[in-house]
């Protein structure tokens, strides 16, 4: 009786693993990869501008963070890829490149932009931007006989917010700057 018992316990235990791999392997959400959207277009940029130092971002529409990027190719085109389904804010920039940044169609800001929207497995084109020159400060600064200027920095940022990135210059031998 023991021994039947036992083969009782074994076989019922045997039963319940198995039964419970079915179920747990049954519940495995699939692993199919759901980050296959795509951006892409043309940036287009002024004379003497190098399209290359131009990066364009996508930022999920809501989010402040950016979830792709990309480098701009010498050809003028980008490719943001592996980008989950949903609604992105694109924007260009390349402060480095004397141009104005910019959101998608032109906009200014982030709150501004026109959001692009992608299903999973979409390739979306034409996302497309026209860059234009910034602005520039140029002076001179003048010191006293004497003094070098090898050491002094000009810088400038945006007057309506303390937390903008300067943009910063050396002087040159002579006391200009651009």
């Amino acid at each position: 009786m023991r021994l039947r018992t036992h083969v009782f316990r074994r076989s019922l235990a045997t039963f319940a693993a198995v039964l419970s791999a079915i179920l747990f392997i049954g519940n495995v959400p699939a692993t199919a990869d759901t980050y296959t959207a795509v951006i892409s277009g043309t940036v287009t940029v002024p004379g003497g501008v190098d399209v290359t130092s131009i990066s364009v971002n996508a930022q999920p529409e809501g989010a402040p963070w950016t979830w792709g990027g990309a480098s701009v190719g010498a050809d003028g085109t980008y490719r943001i890829e592996n980008l989950a389904a949903g609604s992105y804010k694109v924007s260009f920039s390349g402060a480095s490149a004397g141009v104005e940044a910019q959101w998608y169609k032109n906009a200014t800001s982030s709150a501004s932009a026109t959001p692009v929207a992608v299903a999973e497995g979409q390739k979306m084109t034409g996302i497309d931007a026209t860059m234009v020159k910034g602005a520039s400060i140029a002076g001179k600064v003048t010191v006293p006989a004497g003094i070098d200027v090898s050491g002094i920095y000009v810088s400038a940022s945006f007057a309506d917010s303390e937390y903008s990135q300067p943009a910063n210059t050396t002087v040159s031998p002579d006391g200009t700057f651009r």
